[in-house]
């Protein structure tokens, strides 16, 4: 069971890096093929272990936070500045 969790993190940890480099959204298709899983089995590890879609995460890491929330995260995670 520890094994599974620590699997399970390892996976959402790598794709929400992979998120956070991307300069643009990434579809579940290509971002499977980045994790080297088929698209079902990644979306079902990564929503079993985080409780989200990869989507809504990409959203949520993109979009949705407010400012004041990012001051207190790892620089690696707070939004970039969209050019435009």
């Amino acid at each position: 069971m520890e094994q599974d969790r620590s699997y399970h993190y390892n996976v959402i940890r790598r794709a929400i890096d992979v998120i956070d480099a991307a300069p643009a959204p990434l579809s579940l298709e290509a971002l499977a093929q980045v994790m080297q899983m088929s698209p079902a089995h990644f979306q079902r590890l990564f929503r079993l272990g985080s409780g989200s879609a990869p989507s809504a995460t990409s959203n949520i890491l993109r979009w949705v936070m407010p400012s004041s929330f990012w001051p207190h995260v790892s620089p690696r995670l707070k939004p970039r500045k969209r050019s435009g």
